[in-house]
């Protein structure tokens, strides 16, 4: 069968997604891509150009290209994807070392699309599991403030406190 040409010219392929994410082999960011996949519930066949292939060629939206690679290439410094990883066991300072580089990844990125991460993340981002906020960035918005406050507060199962 002939391989298939990309949908649109601004997808990413494989090995565009390998260079993006400083890596050298695709086996490596095939790992570490479905280990993100996993932890963050992101159904691969949407990232297949044909999925009824097994083993197809991957394309990725320039949308969301550069933010899935910021995600890869940070996995190791993730406290939840250590071996034997337990909530109990993460420390502040792992936590916060982890968003420091996406942070400092996101800030490298283009203005508008480092723009919309930023203003996305504090008002459409919803997991009522998260029971601890490290506000990193200060605002001069009291109603901002509260909003990205309440993320940790709302209540779900298994929270002590919320």
């Amino acid at each position: 069968m002939p391989k298939q040409k990309k949908r649109r010219l601004a997808d990413y392929s494989t090995s565009e997604m390998v260079k993006l994410c400083g890596m050298k082999a695709s086996s490596t960011f095939e790992n570490k891509r479905d280990k993100v996949f996993e932890r963050y519930e992101i159904d691969p066949t949407l990232f297949k150009m044909d999925s009824s292939i097994e083993g197809g060629e991957n394309f990725y939206p320039v949308v969301c290209a550069e933010l899935l690679a910021i995600l890869i290439k940070n996995w190791d410094k993730n406290p939840s994807s250590r071996k034997n990883a337990n909530r109990d066991n993460v420390t502040v300072t792992q936590i916060c070392d982890f968003y420091r580089a996406l942070l400092k990844d996101v800030d490298d990125l283009p203005k508008e699309l480092r723009g919309l991460i930023y203003k996305s993340c504090q008002s459409h981002f919803a997991v009522v599991e998260v029971n601890q906020v490290i506000m990193l960035r200060p605002t001069q918005s009291p109603i901002v403030f509260i909003q990205q406050l309440g993320r940790g507060l709302r209540k779900a199962e298994n929270k002590e406190y919320g």
